[in-house]
């Protein structure tokens, strides 16, 4: 009879974990959901529907294959997102057609080329990763998502099924154009970078720009983190480091202490969208590796190298 209670105990305490990690995940998908909505409301939301056109443009982004959806589908809790389309990045009321970059409006520059591409990459594209579940490079935009949890819960070493992409690099439309036009001031704003004059909505551009970096000035001075030094230039919001385009023209072959990376405020998480806009500043390596873990916009970082320093005053 011990025996017996003994075993249904056991079972009834795996069915509740069981639950509880149900329960757990489901929660942070509709955390998640939630934030989406709150950032479309947002002041930085807001902002940039004054200053951006953001049309829909282009084809769609992220449609998932029928068979990516069969093995996402094995997840609990899964549920499918509609499918998006990309925001044109032109200033609101534009002449001619919506585009969603500003590749044209940039000289055409072998340097300014590859920072553009590696801002296209890091505000619309998942990173790499092992295909077992999680596709390599897809989009941010993909209608198959999945918690940490779900991921494992599939995961399948035999099996590369790229179904899905994590939940945590997922990022709505809106919130990717305004992370999008951040990048547009940061990279506008380093030293040696140049513009062509030729482009027939240069000067709309650059009062946009203009009118987004002082925007981003005014945020993150509040916050004591400048992201611009005094001449107006592109800083490393930790190192204070003023950067040039040659910081952008990054080789991961033959990584440097100032290599431009994307550095977070929040960091990803499966319970809100952290690509964003006011989400991601420029940080060289050598302040991603100072920051590590914490948060920028928390002192515990600046607290740690004043420790550091202290016994050499």
């Amino acid at each position: 009879m011990n025996k017996s209670n003994n075993t249904i105990s056991i079972l009834n305490k795996q069915t509740n974990k069981q639950t509880n990690k149900q329960t757990n995940m489901l929660s942070k998908i509709t955390k998640f959901n939630k934030s989406l909505v709150a950032y479309n409301a947002s002041a930085v939301s807001k902002h940039t529907d004054l200053i951006m056109c953001k049309k829909p443009c282009g084809g769609g982004v992220g449609k998932a294959t029928e068979q990516e959806t069969t093995f996402a589908s094995e997840a609990n809790g899964f549920v499918q997102r509609a499918p998006q389309r990309k925001l044109c990045v032109l200033p609101i009321g534009h002449k001619g057609r919506c585009c969603c970059n500003l590749k044209k409006f940039y000289k055409n520059d072998d340097k300014v080329k590859k920072a553009i591409t590696k801002m296209d990459t890091c505000c619309y594209s998942v990173p790499g990763n092992d295909c077992i579940v999680y596709k390599n490079r897809a989009s941010r935009g993909h209608q198959n998502t999945l918690t940490c949890e779900q991921e494992r819960s599939i995961r399948n070493k035999e099996i590369k099924k790229k179904c899905a992409i994590p939940l945590k690099e997922y990022s709505s439309p809106n919130a990717q154009a305004d992370c999008y036009l951040d990048w547009a001031v940061f990279l506008r704003f380093a030293v040696g970078v140049e513009t062509n004059p030729t482009h027939p909505l240069h000067a709309e551009i650059e009062d946009m720009l203009k009118a987004h970096k002082a925007f981003l000035n005014a945020h993150y001075n509040g916050l004591n983190r400048p992201v611009f030094n005094t001449k107006g230039n592109t800083i490393c919001t930790v190192t204070r480091k003023e950067m040039t385009i040659d910081d952008f023209d990054v080789d991961r072959f033959a990584p440097l202490d100032n290599d431009v990376q994307f550095g977070h405020i929040q960091p990803r998480s499966d319970e809100y969208c952290s690509i964003r806009g006011l989400n991601t500043v420029v940080m060289t390596r050598r302040g991603n590796l100072i920051m590590g873990e914490r948060l920028l916009t928390e002192n515990e970082w600046i607290e740690e190298l004043r420790a550091i320093l202290a016994p050499y005053n």
